[in-house]
């Protein structure tokens, strides 16, 4: 809307690419107020494929031995006890990571696309011209980019695999240091009016991981 105010013609920036990741298989309607000007820029990966049920990304996680001791203590049972995954991660947290781990090639690989996209030489120049008209004196090019990972901790989905997403992009970063820098925007579940105002168990897990993350990861100050 600002930038169509400003009399900016050109739409949205190349340089500005939205990814979308839940393990609902479909992207959540939009509703009421909420803006739906993205468009096809909204790029929405749906973790949760029809009609594969949670045990098919529990055993596929399990199937690397590799990585059993990180699995021990929080991965729920392969049964059917689990609701299916392409509707949701029914505000679990531990099945939201389970489907997100299981499914990190995938994450991955779009990162990989949308960060391509938005480092060419034509999103720069696109770029200097959308400074040059709102006359801002900012630095264009590969080493000034920012990455924002938006995530609500009200839910299973998000509040899971938030911290994944996080160390794929730093694993991918390579001389882009602004992608090994990422900033979390966190919500509460008090955003969501079904919720009430309280952090919740699988909020106040999430939190303490993303803690104890940032210690080991050295982001203690």
């Amino acid at each position: 809307r600002r930038l169509r105010a400003s009399g900016w013609d050109e739409g949205l920036p190349t340089a500005w690419q939205f990814v979308h990741i839940d393990v609902r298989e479909a992207p959540d309607d939009v509703k009421s107020n909420i803006p739906a000007a993205l468009g096809a820029r909204l790029v929405h990966l749906g973790l949760g494929k029809f009609p594969l049920e949670y045990d098919h990304y529990a055993k596929k996680l399990t199937s690397n031995a590799a990585i059993h001791p990180g699995l021990g203590g929080w991965l729920p049972a392969a049964d059917s006890s689990q609701s299916p995954p392409y509707t949701g991660a029914g505000q679990r947290r531990a099945v939201g990571r389970t489907v997100a781990a299981a499914e990190l090639k995938a994450i991955g690989d779009l990162l990989d696309s949308v960060t391509r996209t938005m480092s060419t030489g034509d999103a720069d120049e696109e770029l200097k011209r959308l400074a040059a008209h709102l006359d801002a004196d900012v630095t264009v090019g590969a080493s000034n980019g920012l990455a924002f990972v938006v995530n609500s901790l009200g839910g299973g989905a998000g509040s899971g695999s938030f911290l994944d997403v996080i160390q794929l992009l730093r694993s991918q970063s390579g001389s882009s240091v602004w992608l090994a820098r990422p900033y979390a925007v966190l919500y509460a579940p008090d955003v969501f009016a079904n919720l009430g105002s309280s952090l919740g168990l699988a909020g106040r897990a999430a939190f303490l991981q993303m803690l104890i993350w940032a210690f080991l990861a050295g982001f203690a100050e």
